[in-house]
């Protein structure tokens, strides 16, 4: 496979470079994507119904027994479904500007959100302080995603940029251009080979870690809402705002399913 940018610090290029992932490699290719096609989605019913913010709620996310919102008022509340939910868990606060992206890391030790201003700040949970402040993006950061590894961090803004943080630097890392409309989801691959990225445009894109290079770019037509990657066939599923899921194969990259 092609190097990684020199310009990259070496615990960096070591952190992208996963030798050995947790999870299959999802750049290898399988034979078991028709598996995965004839597979059904179990149903799922309301758990509970709350007050999270007094404000409106922009972004949520879920990490096991775990459950962050971010909002209007500023602020990251973290949630815990094992019992329940009648006052959050922890509050975290330091944004200035709503708050529109938040992530916890795979060991639930650090928590990222991404606000209005286009700064992204990360809190060490266990103390409940911010540990890093990212600020180069020019535009609101509405998505973000930890890379498997255990440091980098990867943000997408409405400035169009894609960007990687180290969380042990005090500027990103990486800056992926291509873009050109604003980005509106972002996800990693299981083994962090590649990052996934939807925009306003209605654009797919799939790039390369490690030749920061677009391998895979599709029009679906409207703005790109989520990305979820099955986790261990070679299968993504999308939705739109055409309101409707596209399925993809990631062995040939081509469409083989949406719902209606």
């Amino acid at each position: 496979p092609p190097s990684l940018p020199a310009c990259l610090p070496e615990e960096t290029r070591k952190d992208i470079s996963l030798t050995k992932p947790s999870t299959p490699a999802f750049s290898q290719r399988t034979n078991k994507g028709e598996e995965a096609r004839q597979r059904t989605m179990s149903r799922c019913s309301d758990l509970a119904e709350f007050v999270a913010h007094k404000s409106k709620v922009n972004t949520a996310c879920i990490s096991g027994l775990l459950l962050a919102t971010g909002a209007n008022d500023c602020r990251v509340h973290i949630w815990t479904l094992e019992e329940k939910i009648q006052r959050p868990l922890q509050i975290l606060e330091g944004h200035s500007k709503p708050v529109d992206s938040v992530q916890f890391d795979a060991g639930w030790k650090h928590l990222a959100a991404g606000s209005r201003s286009g700064t992204v700040r990360q809190w060490n949970l266990e103390q409940g302080k911010v540990s890093n402040t990212f600020a180069e993006h020019r535009n609101s950061v509405p998505c973000l995603d930890f890379h498997p590894s255990e440091h980098v961090i990867t943000t997408g803004s409405v400035d169009t940029n894609i960007k990687l943080w180290d969380d042990r630097q005090k500027s990103s890392v990486m800056t992926l251009k291509g873009h050109e409309h604003p980005i509106t989801v972002l996800k990693h691959s299981p083994d962090g080979a590649w990052a996934l990225a939807g925009d306003a445009g209605g654009f797919l894109k799939i790039w390369d870690l490690q030749s920061k290079k677009v391998i895979q770019s599709w029009d679906l037509g409207g703005a790109v809402n989520s990305i979820a990657f099955h986790p261990k066939e070679m299968t993504m599923a999308c939705s739109t705002a055409q309101k409707c899921v596209k399925f993809f194969d990631l062995q040939t990259m081509d469409q083989f399913a949406q719902t209606t």
